[in-house]
């Protein structure tokens, strides 16, 4: 295992909008109405609206990704915290549709 170096300093504006965008290009398109609300929301920059439809939907990992990722658009001193949990977000959500995808072509056998 290699060793890491931590960051010193936050990242730029730039270095956020280029995570958000690969996020963005990681979730891909919504699969429901709201999901389509939530990434219309936070195109807007509706941050508020974003949290609500996560906390209204919970165990909707897309949702929840980008709930973490509209955080992200503001300076914070989590920057790095909700950098590492919309990751894991968007990854569970990944994993998810994966395994769906998988279960799917198992039950056509």
């Amino acid at each position: 295992m290699t060793a890491v170096q931590s960051p010193t300093k936050s990242p730029t504006p730039e270095q956020i909008a280029k995570y958000n965008q690969k996020i963005l290009d990681t979730l891909g398109a919504p699969q429901n109405k709201e999901q389509e609300s939530a990434l219309a929301f936070y195109h807007q920059g509706e941050s508020e609206e974003v949290k609500k439809l996560s906390a209204c939907y919970p165990n909707d990992l897309y949702i929840k990704t980008l709930g973490y990722l509209v955080s992200t658009k503001k300076p914070s001193p989590a920057i790095y915290t909700l950098i590492a949990e919309t990751s894991r977000a968007c990854a569970d959500y990944n994993r998810e549709q994966f395994l769906n995808s998988l279960g799917e072509f198992t039950s056509s056998l």
